[in-house]
Order: structure tokens, then C-alpha cells, then sequence
């Protein structure tokens, strides 16, 4: 995650738009490395949705 401080929430959704992770996370680093649990769901498309606590909202669809 590049250029977010302060407090953000990271959600992982599936392809149905089901929420398969969530976590909220605080940093004052200008970079910041997540690791997300992709061992254990299926090969296929994810939506990973950043909201910033200004209500700023990012999205990465990344495959598996």
C-alpha cells in the first residue's frame, strides 16, 4: 500500500462480491507491505477495496 497514512480498513472480496477478509490497519509509513491469505481460496478473480479513514476509497482487482 503506497501513499495512505493514518488508520485505513482492507477488504478482500471474491468475484460474487463476497467479503472473504477484512482487516483494519494504522501506519504513518509512506509504504506498507499486507500480506493476505491467498493460500487457502481458489484460483480466480479478487476485488481488494482500501478505505481510507477520509472515506477515500482504492481498488485492485488482482488474480490468483
Amino acid at each position: 500500500v503506497h501513499d495512505i497514512n493514518g488508520k485505513f480498513q482492507l477488504q478482500l472480496f471474491d468475484n460474487s462480491g463476497n467479503i472473504l477478509w477484512n482487516k483494519q490497519m494504522e501506519t504513518k509509513e509512506a509504504s506498507t507491505q499486507i500480506q493476505i491469505p491467498f493460500s487457502t481460496f481458489i484460483h480466480g478473480l479478487y476485488t481488494l477495496l482500501i478505505t481510507e479513514e477520509n472515506g477515500m476509497k482504492h481498488s485492485i482487482t488482482i488474480v490468483k
